[in-house]
């Protein structure tokens, strides 16, 4: 038993590396194909999403952008891509952007602590400090937990 579970062990780890470039090969496959889609194909709201995520935590905030803007009308509701868009336009440094795609969200669900810091966030880069204390204070007055 022990002896098969280390040639398992040892499979597992000599294929790594080609399940992980696998992996990449896939990703880079589907930020392409979402890319180049034709006008006539649907993205999947989800994959849409979570391809923006990845885009996003590896910084590259344009592509998110540009990803995002081009389904915008038909996910205007959706709170995530809203949210992606708002941290978007913040790095791209489009803070008038940013405080709106914010306030989308803050005008559906008022009690979203982060998104509000965010937004105040995005007041004070924009010289807006009056309304950053506002939401500042709005967030504090909830006594919210700490990781907030």
């Amino acid at each position: 038993m022990k002896k098969t579970l280390i040639a398992v062990l040892i499979l597992a780890q000599s294929l790594l590396p080609v399940f992980t470039a696998f992996a990449q090969e896939i990703n880079k496959k589907d930020a392409e194909a979402i890319k180049e889609k034709p006008a006539d194909v649907e993205i999947d709201l989800e994959r849409l999403k979570e391809t923006a995520y990845s885009l996003v935590n590896k910084g590259k905030f344009k592509e998110a952008y540009d990803l995002l803007l081009k389904d915008y009308p038909e996910n205007k509701d959706d709170i995530e891509v809203n949210f992606l868009l708002g941290m978007s336009t913040f790095k791209l440094r489009k803070f008038d952007e940013a405080i709106k795609y914010y306030q989308i969200i803050l005008n559906k669900d008022p009690d979203a602590h982060r998104v509000r810091l965010e937004l105040a966030r995005a007041y004070t880069a924009n010289g807006q400090m009056n309304e950053a204390k506002k939401e500042f204070n709005a967030v504090l007055a909830t006594n919210p937990p700490q990781v907030v």
